[in-house]
């Protein structure tokens, strides 16, 4: 064991024998680059602050911070905990000589209040230096932001060509058209598309010839409108609802939400409002799809003529026709 250890140190000093030129090339460099860069950058104590005894000159002890390259405009924040101390903002080449006792140039002075701010006037490695007139550690903190960030677009003023004027002028304006409508509708009438140009269309039409006023899609939705708005608002400022009961309409979902709040605002309302026709249906299927409407008083266009069940509405709602308690059921011979 003893003959292996000699033959491996024999080898290293014949290796260092042969290539002293290098090796002494290797510590020459290394040590001039330790008396250059006093504060190496090694990949542990980050962000902690540095505490030596300074040369004959320098203070006596030398507290710094090691902030590394920074950018012009990066703010530099000192916060000094319970003491008042000489705070330093310096670049390498000033640092190196403060540590000297030389004369250096500096950003800060004496500071009695914290936090204090730093600006770096140009890119560099930097260090903050603390010391006071007593020994010992001073309790501080550094913190380095970014360069400032460009000051924020002033926004345009209001004005009328704004396009959140012109936004809040079309609400304000529809806002206005649906209270408007909400003052002049007699009749809601509620249907399946399929059963538009049988029975709803032409009864719309009846109705308005008999001087009603008649809410259907037809007639009052238009290219944009918010259409649950509108129908919301069609059903709540209707007078009377006309339901127009199919196969099309118990198989669509949409007229079947309109029948839903038809009927709740009659519960709401406490009185019979809704006027059912039945179209191409039978008393099973309504049955089936809505027990509520089963025995409600109803006009069937197999019994009766659209003019007919027309007449009988407009009557109903002027209160000039025959009463709802005199009317007979769908189906029945009357």
């Amino acid at each position: 064991m003893r003959n292996r250890l000699d033959r491996t140190e024999l080898t290293v000093w014949s290796w260092l024998d042969s290539f002293w030129p290098l090796v002494l090339a290797l510590e020459t460099w290394l040590l001039v680059w330790v008396w250059r860069h006093p504060d190496p950058r090694l990949p542990f104590g980050r962000g902690k602050p540095a505490f030596r005894v300074g040369p004959a000159g320098a203070p006596s002890e030398i507290q710094y911070y090691a902030l590394k390259h920074q950018p012009k405009r990066a703010r530099v924040r000192v916060r000094l905990h319970d003491t008042a101390a000489n705070v330093k903002l310096m670049d390498a080449r000033n640092f190196r000589r403060y540590e000297k006792g030389e004369k250096h140039r500096y950003l800060g002075g004496y500071c009695r209040k914290s936090p204090v701010y730093l600006d770096i006037p140009h890119d560099d490695r930097w260090y903050v230096a603390l010391h006071r007139q007593a020994d010992g550690r001073i309790p501080s903190s550094v913190k380095v932001y970014g360069p400032d960030l460009p000051p924020m677009p002033v926004l345009p003023a209001m004005t009328p060509e704004s396009s959140l004027v012109r936004i809040k002028e079309n609400f304000d304006l529809l806002t206005a058209e649906l209270e408007k409508e909400a003052e002049q509708k007699d009749v809601f009438v509620s249907y399946a598309s399929e059963d538009g140009p049988a029975v709803a269309h032409p009864l719309a039409r009846l109705l308005v010839k008999a001087g009603l006023s008649v809410w259907i899609d037809r007639y009052e939705l238009r290219m944009g409108d918010p259409l649950r708005r509108k129908i919301d608002s069609g059903i709540a400022s209707s007078r009377f609802g006309v339901v127009v009961l199919s196969p099309d309409f118990f198989r669509k979902g949409w007229p079947q939400a309109e029948l839903d709040a038809l009927l709740t605002r009659e519960i709401d309302d406490d009185r019979q409002w809704v006027l059912p026709i039945w179209h191409r249906t039978t008393k099973e299927e309504v049955r089936k799809h809505s027990p509520l409407l089963l025995g409600r008083i109803a006009r069937s266009t197999s019994d009766y003529l659209i003019e007919d069940i027309a007449e009988e509405i407009a009557g109903i709602v002027l209160g000039a026709g025959t009463s709802e308690d005199e009317l007979p059921v769908a189906g029945s011979s009357g």
